[in-house]
């Protein structure tokens, strides 16, 4: 929730993100949203309350059995 408050992001945009795109130690923290149907790509300044939670997310994840790129998997393989 915090990704779509803080960038208004599409559904369709978040299940195809990927861990590289999401920078929330840059200044300022953004996400790279990759092109989409008839949007191009874009970049999305991260709102501030989100940076926290999105950065700790990045952190569980990586202790996850999670395989693939995908920022949000449903599936340990990385499927979403």
């Amino acid at each position: 929730m915090a990704l779509f408050l803080a960038t208004g992001i599409t559904a369709a945009e978040a299940r195809a993100a990927r861990v590289v795109d999401l920078h929330p130690d840059a200044q300022p923290p953004y996400f790279l949203v990759p092109a989409h149907g008839p949007r191009g790509a874009r970049t999305v300044h991260l709102a501030g309350f989100a940076v926290s939670l999105l950065s700790a997310w990045l952190a569980r994840r990586q202790t996850l059995p999670i395989d693939g790129d995908l920022l949000f998997s449903l599936l340990p393989d990385g499927r979403r």
